[in-house]
């Protein structure tokens, strides 16, 4: 296959972004719901170590989806161009800059030891966005 068909790209994508931003919304509220607020229950002096091994762990999942979203639709923006594709691709990349300013912070603080009880509710509270982001970047990909 030379070419892509773009009416079987026109299938494909979005059953493919159904999987993947479906992953990404149970990953997001099970991290919200569950993951972080148990970082509260650790003990200050096991977290750094527990963090050390959650951080790879985590990323070697959410990692991969979240380059796939984004190619994904980039894919849709650029062959399709309708404006529900450039509704995700601009709550994709809020999503991305949430994770910069909030949570990348949050968890660098985490890393050095220094994740006392309020970073740890930082994470909690600031990942809100995220978490709805992520829930409406889903409805809006049934649009």
């Amino acid at each position: 296959m030379s070419e892509l068909d773009p009416e079987a790209l026109a299938v494909l994508l979005p059953r493919l972004r159904t999987v993947i931003d479906g992953g990404l919304l149970v990953l997001i509220w099970m991290v919200q719901r569950i993951v972080y607020p148990s970082f509260l229950e650790i003990h200050e002096d096991r977290l750094q170590a527990w963090h050390a091994r959650y951080m790879p762990a985590i990323g070697s999942i959410v990692g991969p989806l979240m380059l796939l979203q984004v190619a994904v639709i980039l894919l849709q923006v650029v062959l399709f161009g309708r404006p529900v594709d450039l509704i995700s691709g601009s709550l994709v990349l809020a999503v991305w800059i949430s994770t910069a300013v909030f949570s990348v912070p949050c968890h660098r603080r985490i890393e050095q030891g220094r994740g006392d009880r309020t970073v740890l509710q930082r994470l909690v509270l600031t990942n809100w966005p995220r978490t709805i982001l992520w829930t409406i970047i889903f409805l809006v990909g049934w649009w």
